[in-house]
């Protein structure tokens, strides 16, 4: 017999980043989440939601950048085969993205997808202790 909560359940690959073994950049989740969950590496983690989401600009085939537009910020994210966040991103199914983090995880193969920065900019001043301008690739 199956327990009528279990649809309600979040599934492995649901998992948040901390306890998944090994990097990964997203995480594709289902049913359409209502905020993206940005991880970052150094920095206050962020949780926009898709509903003040403006915009999202990549750089087509590179699979280098992508731009989240918001209301209130502009998210810039850069790495390596970054094609598919994209794609996924346009339909808001990401839950969650992170930035690779070499203290906590190997380096993923050269064809997997790899967030090395992301930079959060909003003229909001935060009440988390940061700036008007981040920028943690440094």
């Amino acid at each position: 017999m199956t327990n009528p909560l279990d649809r309600y359940r979040k599934s492995a690959e649901e998992k948040p980043p901390a306890e998944q073994d090994g990097y990964s950049a997203y995480g594709v989740v289902s049913p359409a989440p209502r905020r993206l969950s940005i991880r970052r590496r150094k920095e206050a983690h962020r949780a926009p939601g898709y509903s003040y989401l403006i915009d999202v600009m990549w750089d087509g085939s590179e699979g280098k950048e992508i731009a989240l537009v918001y209301s209130h910020a502009v998210v810039m994210v850069r790495g390596r085969n970054l094609q598919d966040l994209a794609q996924q991103l346009v339909m808001e199914k990401i839950g969650w993205i992170q930035e690779f983090d070499p203290k906590r995880w190997d380096k993923p193969p050269t064809a997997e997808p790899m967030i090395e920065s992301v930079e959060y900019t909003t003229r909001v001043t935060s009440p988390v202790g940061e700036g008007n301008k981040e920028d943690e690739g440094k």
